[in-house]
């Protein structure tokens, strides 16, 4: 989840009172938790345009992809070093997503499969690979 302040907002002027878009300034998450950056094209009646999306998680992309005025051209896993094994965050592109279980509390794990072949597990309880239960496709680019 991203979260915001009020005075954080933009406030820009909207000739459509029913406009639903809304600005801000920054955006933040209270935890070290991965997230997804698309990069995307959105076309309506008027206007054609690209657009970043910041995503909480591949539900969401998958939720993104139904929609039929937006394009997603990539998807990006933006992680914590503990998920990237490093010492910093960082922003890969993904080809597809695997998603299993932790063999104790049968919580959702998800492998994010990179571009490149590398593979990063998303695991609150740090679960290797080998260990998760009943791992299967979710999601291809």
């Amino acid at each position: 989840m991203f979260e915001t302040l009020d005075n954080a907002e933009i406030v820009l002027p909207s000739e459509n009172k029913e406009d639903l878009l809304r600005s801000w300034k920054y955006i933040f998450r209270r935890s070290k938790t991965s997230w997804l950056y698309a990069t995307s094209h959105v076309v309506n009646e008027a206007l054609s345009f690209d657009v970043s999306v910041f995503v909480p998680d591949i539900h969401e992309v998958m939720a993104l992809q139904e929609q039929d005025r937006l394009e997603l051209y990539d998807v990006y896993l933006v992680s914590p070093g503990h998920i990237n094994n490093s010492s910093l965050w960082q922003m890969e592109r993904i080809k597809s997503v695997e998603m299993g279980h932790e063999p104790y509390s049968g919580e959702e794990i998800y492998v994010y499969v990179l571009d490149n072949g590398e593979r990063r597990v998303d695991s609150i309880h740090n679960t290797p690979e080998e260990s998760i239960i009943g791992i299967s496709d979710l999601w291809h680019k």
